[in-house]
């Protein structure tokens, strides 16, 4: 078993239809999935035009609140008391990609009381994902739907999408420059001129890149990702390095050299600092 090197050590939705930033550059990604398997797959996924009218109107009406708060909702949905929304969303452009429905039962003996809990999955223009909590009880009749009580709060540390990009040093401007530059505006720069895994691929010995690693989902801001590897320092020298929370939304970046490609026979393994037992994604140095 070769030895774990850490790389980091410490430092600091519109429709789902709308194309991705990677998409945009037309560069193939190296995104990787979770580690391990995400409670997401035991959840029942709704389309909101198909499924039961009182479910879809008071979702409807809670994704308005979480992204509209203050505005008033349409005449079929009312609120006795507003939602207790433990966290606003941090900016605007964040859309509706997805429903995950958990709960769907009358919580008592009149039928027409519901309750309702599930998560939204919010997203924007580049992919990145925020995701929300509902929970929602209500009395629904034939003229409208009162929502008696409903909350919303982040979910953190369950759908996990990390991306990694390597780039030519030259392609991307200064460290200076990038070292200032936040999670939205340094993620469309990478991912523009990320090498594609096919020509790094061919690549023989340690050449000298940047290696951008992106959280795609939203976290908490008092945490930070740790890049690890299990090569040693023929396969990875690094110069810089900077692990990035940018209110919520965190990223890597390191300069160094690296083995890559065929014969790389080593990975990269991203966990937290708060939680070191944890892998969130893993990579092989092959990019296979």
């Amino acid at each position: 078993m070769k030895r774990i090197i850490t790389l980091i050590l410490t430092a600091t939705l519109l429709a789902s239809c709308a194309p991705t930033v990677a998409q945009q550059a037309g560069r193939p990604v190296m995104e990787v999935s979770p580690a391990t398997e995400s409670p997401e797959n035991r959840e029942r996924r709704l389309v909101l035009s198909d499924t039961r009218t009182d479910i879809a109107v008071v979702i409807t009406a809670l994704y308005q609140k979480l992204v509209l708060p203050g505005e008033s909702t349409d005449g079929v949905v009312f609120f006795d008391t507003e939602p207790a929304i433990t966290e606003p969303l941090p900016e605007k452009g964040f859309g509706l990609a997805d429903v995950l429905l958990e709960e769907d039962y009358a919580p008592g003996p009149d039928p027409l009381v519901r309750r309702i809990s599930g998560v939204l999955r919010l997203r924007d223009s580049l992919g990145r994902e925020d995701y929300r909590a509902y929970a929602a009880e209500y009395l629904a009749k034939d003229e409208g739907v009162l929502v008696l009580s409903s909350a919303m709060e982040p979910v953190y540390s369950r759908y996990d999408r990390i991306r990694f990009f390597f780039v030519e040093k030259d392609r991307l401007p200064s460290l200076s420059y990038l070292e200032s530059a936040g999670h939205k505006e340094l993620l469309p720069l990478v991912a523009k001129n990320a090498a594609s895994p096919e020509a790094i691929r061919d690549g023989r010995g340690l050449k000298e890149l940047y290696l951008f690693v992106f959280d795609m989902t939203r976290s908490p801001e008092d945490s930070r990702l740790v890049l690890h590897s299990d090569g040693s320092i023929v396969d990875a020298a690094i110069k810089y390095s900077k692990s990035i929370n940018d209110r919520g939304w965190r990223f890597i970046m390191l300069e160094g050299a690296f083995r890559l490609g065929e014969g790389a026979d080593y990975h990269f393994y991203l966990t937290e600092h708060n939680a070191p037992g944890r892998v969130i994604a893993r990579m092989p140095a092959s990019l296979r």
